[in-house]
């Protein structure tokens, strides 16, 4: 959701950046990134609110399901926006260790 939103705002030359790096031993960040119009801060405060929307034809739950995602998995995410330079979202989340395989059959 948050690529295919940056893509729809985004003129033809833009870009989209996606990163990751630990921020610390236990959590993970994730940062898409866009050189879209970027948004008013009204409006970043606002995204994440079920039904809020922007679009002509869009729903208002796309963002709101990434929020409940990332909560679900006792993580957060940021935005961060600047009107006519592009916008960035930071998903942090918390690392898990995986389980060991099970051992193997004989």
């Amino acid at each position: 959701n948050l690529i295919k939103n940056g893509i729809e705002v985004m003129p033809e030359s833009g870009k989209i950046y996606v990163r990751s790096e630990m921020v610390d031993a236990a959590t993970v960040r994730i940062d898409v990134e866009d050189t879209g119009c970027g948004m008013p801060k009204e409006t970043a405060e606002k995204i994440f609110a079920p039904f809020f929307t922007t679009k002509a034809r869009g729903t208002g739950l796309g963002l709101a399901v990434v929020k409940k995602v990332a909560d679900r998995h006792k993580g957060r995410v940021e935005v961060s926006s600047v009107v006519g330079k592009g916008t960035c979202f930071m998903i942090y989340l918390p690392v898990t260790q995986a389980p060991p395989p099970p051992p193997a059959r004989q």
